[in-house]
């Protein structure tokens, strides 16, 4: 049996007839500790308040409860006890210890409800996103709405990241695609990834033991500072070459046996890629497309490879998740089947 946890807390004292009624009125006015079980002496309820009610004082302890409420619901609580009427996030983002909310476009997120958000997911931050600016550094437009900024760490499959969330993007909704490249059979041998960022795709491509060496450009300098640090941190020195600047001119004479295009304009770097191609390279190109199969995207990427000499075949399209309305992010697998003479 799991220990009792015991937490003192404000309290009130109603009969028991009354107190479903009275329980409601209080979460209502945001002052119902609904983290702490009630307590049954007698003919009375005790009910576990967030503040002292008028006229009251002291503190007795309650259990706490074994399946908390969840964030949203306390965090939505300790609003309204303190008296914040301001917009709610029911949805965010953790990336380490620091929280990112994405705002709607006809407002902000108020400094008292971001500090709630603080206090109730223990964390050091909380960020506002208001849009995300896909510029060629792909840094993310984040406004710092309580806490202090610092480089924060992200654990995920085994790997650790080390960002500063202001600097570089980071989405932890991709774990599962970056998760099974350590194991893919298709990521092998010499692997390149064109966007290494703070190395989300690279380092579990070297965690693969199929891969001897991955090459990562990153044109972010403040992301390539990351990758460095996060190459130190994860014990891939040595399997992982960093470069700093544009894929375009990195590692002129690699040719690879996996590619990994993490990035969403991709398409428009297909030459980069074929560049570093041989008969039999796998490439993932990572592309944002209003059919859940990306069909169009593949045409347009099989006729771009003919146009370069390449006879390109689609492996697979795997549906990421849901990027915006009636819009996918979807990453097609190609292998280059056949350079033209």
């Amino acid at each position: 049996m799991p220990e009792k946890r015991i937490r003192p807390s404000p309290f009130a004292i109603f009969p028991k007839e009354t107190a479903t009624s009275e329980i409601r009125k209080l979460r209502e006015k945001g002052n119902f500790d609904s983290s702490l079980k009630t307590r049954s002496e007698g003919d009375s309820v005790i009910v576990p308040l967030i503040r002292h009610m008028p006229g009251s004082s002291g503190l007795i302890d309650f259990e706490e409860k074994g399946i908390p409420d969840p964030p949203y619901k306390v965090i939505q609580d300790r609003c309204r006890g303190n008296g914040i009427n301001a917009w709610i996030p029911k949805k965010w983002i953790l990336v380490g210890n620091a929280v990112i909310v994405k705002v709607p476009s006809f407002g902000t997120l108020d400094t008292g409800v971001a500090e709630v958000i603080a206090q109730v997911l223990n964390a050091s931050a909380v960020y506002e996103d208001s849009a995300f600016i896909l510029n060629e550094e792909r840094r993310p437009k984040l406004n710092l709405v309580w806490g202090k900024r610092e480089r924060v760490l992200h654990k995920e499959g085994g790997v650790l990241f080390s960002l500063v969330p202001e600097e570089s993007m980071f989405s932890p909704g991709n774990v599962n695609v970056r998760y099974s490249l350590q194991n893919d059979e298709k990521v092998r041998g010499t692997a390149m990834d064109l966007f290494s960022g703070i190395g989300y795709f690279t380092l579990h491509i070297a965690r693969n033991p199929r891969v001897e060496k991955v090459y990562a450009s990153e044109i972010n300098p403040d992301s390539y500072k990351s990758l460095l640090i996060n190459i130190k941190r994860n014990h891939l020195i040595g399997k992982v070459e960093p470069f700093l600047g544009d894929c375009r001119t990195a590692f002129y004479r690699i040719r690879a046996d996996y590619i990994c295009m993490g990035h969403f304009d991709c398409v428009n770097f297909l030459p980069t890629a074929l560049n570093h191609c041989r008969t039999g390279t796998f490439i993932d190109m990572h592309v944002l497309s209003f059919q859940k199969d990306a069909n169009e995207e593949c045409i347009e990427i099989l006729r771009m490879g003919r146009e370069l000499g390449w006879l390109l075949s689609i492996v697979s399209a795997r549906k990421v998740k849901s990027y915006g309305p009636k819009q996918w992010h979807v990453v097609v697998r190609i292998q280059c089947s056949q350079r033209f003479s």
